[in-house]
């Protein structure tokens, strides 16, 4: 479990913003004629302007662009980056919606700041969560009238959320309107889209980090599809691929995964039959070797795109098929999974693969022990090393620790490179939960402002993340208090006991509980499950049992 101390600036900085009684929401930064414009702002009024001529040609009134790509991770491939390419806004979370006339992004607190210095001034920055902003449906609610036709790409749409849409247009007569040929925005795009990395996929080593052979895996998953009544199971999630395949990959930045779906069909009296779908590019010959391509138990190797003929023919052939539904970070299959396959008896479930994967084996658990003890000695370098030179006056800023962030980490034993973007933020950008600094907004790391540095490492025995806030000077009155206040808190939760099953919603106040004293808030959450060599964020699985 990580818990995500926020900035000591960012602490009391979102209070003010969380605790506005304001009905009307503050106008846009730099928006006015002449107003100097923020160094990180990105003009796409001409992209905007492209995809409206894309909407019109198709009588599409409002087009959708979430932050997904077509397996809803949580963090995605420049490839499938089209959020940001659209907007120029480049957090981890968001929605942007383009209309005739309009254009919106909907994202929640810990971006508001970055959101307004991103946008340019055509954009309708939605502060999610602030009295008086309405949820992205009854926007275009409000703004669409009866018979129009809003549209996005059902790839990058969770089943659960495409129906919640449904729900809300249909009683005031709007269409939602799956895209059927390609994604708009990857049209206006063009050329220029990135590429997907073409690094192949690598082997976990069972015995010295997964500590269980895919195969064992395989059989408890289809053990679970079938208790399920299911006899078949379509996993979309690439952090599910990954952890029962017992292999990793490069494909999303800061995510050791491919781009893969995987279909498990249970046969008779026999080993259940697993199909990969992923690039050939991907498979060296001791990871086909590593899934038995082949042999009678082993794995079936197939294109990517071929998924969807095949999802139909799975329909056809079986009665009943699982599909993965919400767990903790995994939002489910997407509408267009379950569009292929709703010929066949759907039976949505909690994400049994989430499931197992969260609860870490011994091997595991001691893998993350040993991965944490290895970052926490990279880190004492780097604050060792940062503080004798601020101290001594020596010119460090956000990007110089960032980049020797890495480079000490990466010359660690078994590090495969970090596992998220490091926040190196001093000054008043720590203020931004999820800052990243660039060449445009680098500050001065010195002995008169707050630092923050939340980064972590991926190692093949486990991944870590780790916040620190620092003062190389005399901190502020305020800054002793919400740093204090913040530990109290972070030592009530470490402290806690608590039953099973108990949500992390019902952790919360301990840690918030000596900061709402003092009157401060965040507005983000506090803590979350860490993967074993896989994405950062995970499931925390306290409402399930190990007995």
């Amino acid at each position: 479990m990580s818990l995500k101390i926020p900035a000591l600036i960012a602490a009391v900085a979102v209070c003010l913003l969380a605790g506005s009684s304001r009905a009307d929401d503050p106008p846009r930064l730099a928006c006015e004629p002449g107003d100097p414009q923020p160094p990180s702002r990105v003009n796409t009024t001409e992209r905007v302007a492209a995809l409206r001529q894309l909407m019109q040609a198709q009588s599409i009134s409002a087009y959708i662009v979430l932050t997904n790509d077509d397996h809803q991770s949580e963090y995605v491939a420049e490839y499938d980056d089209r959020r940001s390419f659209i907007t120029g806004f480049s957090g981890s979370s968001g929605w942007a919606v383009v209309t005739k006339n309009d254009s919106a992004l909907w994202t929640d607190s810990r971006y508001f700041l970055q959101a307004d210095q991103q946008l340019d001034c055509d954009w309708k920055l939605m502060r999610s969560g602030n009295p008086g902003v309405p949820s992205m449906p009854q926007w275009l609610i409000d703004n669409l009238a009866q018979g129009e036709i809003v549209s996005a790409d059902p790839k990058t749409v969770s089943q659960a959320e495409w129906i919640s849409w449904v729900k809300e247009f249909e009683p005031k007569g709007i269409t939602l309107q799956g895209q059927s040929g390609p994604n708009l925005v990857d049209v206006v795009w063009g050329a220029e889209r990135p590429p997907y990395p073409d690094t192949p996929a690598q082997v976990l080593n069972e015995d010295l980090y997964a500590g269980e052979t895919w195969r064992s895996k395989v059989s408890r998953v289809a053990t679970q599809v079938q208790a399920s009544g299911g006899q078949a199971l379509v996993v979309a999630a690439l952090d599910e691929v990954a952890w029962l395949l017992n292999i990793r990959g490069a494909d999303v930045p800061y995510t050791p995964v491919i781009r893969a779906y995987l279909t498990l069909e249970l046969i008779e009296n026999q080993p259940s039959k697993v199909t990969l779908y992923a690039s050939e590019s991907k498979f060296t010959p001791e990871v086909r070797l590593h899934l038995a391509e082949g042999q009678p138990d082993g794995v079936i190797i197939k294109e990517y795109e071929l998924v969807w003929d095949d999802l139909t023919d799975l329909a056809a052939r079986v009665g009943k098929i699982v599909l993965p539904g919400k767990f903790s970070y995994n939002p489910g299959v997407s509408h267009a999974v379950y569009d292929k396959v709703s010929s066949a008896e759907v039976i949505e479930v909690t994400a049994p693969i989430s499931v197992m994967k969260d609860m870490k084996n011994a091997v595991e658990a001691d893998g993350m022990r040993k991965a944490n003890l290895r970052d926490s000695a990279a880190l004492i370098k780097l604050l060792s090393k940062l503080e004798a030179g601020v101290v001594a006056g020596e010119a460090w800023d956000e990007l110089r620790a960032s980049a020797e962030a890495a480079a000490i980490r990466t010359s660690m034993p078994l590090s495969q490179g970090p596992s998220f973007e490091s926040i190196s933020a001093s000054g008043v950008n720590s203020a931004l939960p999820h800052y990243a600094p660039t060449e445009a907004t680098n500050a001065p790391i010195n002995t008169t402002a707050v630092y923050t540095i939340d980064s972590g490492g991926h190692y093949l025995d486990g991944t870590t993340d780790v916040t620190r806030t620092l003062y190389f000077g005399e901190p502020q009155p305020i800054h002793k208090e919400v740093y204090t206040r913040l530990l109290a808190g972070c030592i009530d939760v470490a402290t806690a006991v608590f039953p099973a099953g108990t949500p992390l919603s019902g952790l919360e106040i301990l840690i918030r509980g000596t900061l709402y004293k003092g009157g401060f808030d965040y507005g983000h959450g506090s803590t979350h499950g860490i993967g074993h060599f896989l994405g950062v964020h995970e499931g925390f699985n306290c409402n399930y049992s190990r007995s």
